[in-house]
């Protein structure tokens, strides 16, 4: 990719797509909520997308597949 190629990008779909869902978010957020702490949470949310997907490929796959059955009690109460 040379850098000639960036002036001539053309977006994908999948760009188009991403680029109206951050102006739709923008355009939803009242003006009197934009301050530090909501741009500094719009720039962990990355970081956070990234940590769960390295926590769930941490899962032992066995722990899937294996369900343990708790037996479960009923007690009634019936009153008259």
């Amino acid at each position: 990719m040379g850098v000639l190629d960036l002036f001539f990008y053309f977006p994908s779909a999948w760009d188009i797509l991403a680029l109206a869902l951050a102006l739709s978010m923008l355009l939803y957020i009242p003006r009197k909520m934009y301050n530090k702490k909501l741009f500094m949470a719009l720039f962990q949310l990355p970081g956070a997308f990234f940590r769960m997907i390295k926590a769930l490929r941490r899962v032992d796959k066995n722990t899937v597949t294996q369900f343990e059955v708790t037996e479960k009690t009923v007690t009634s109460n019936k009153s008259k």
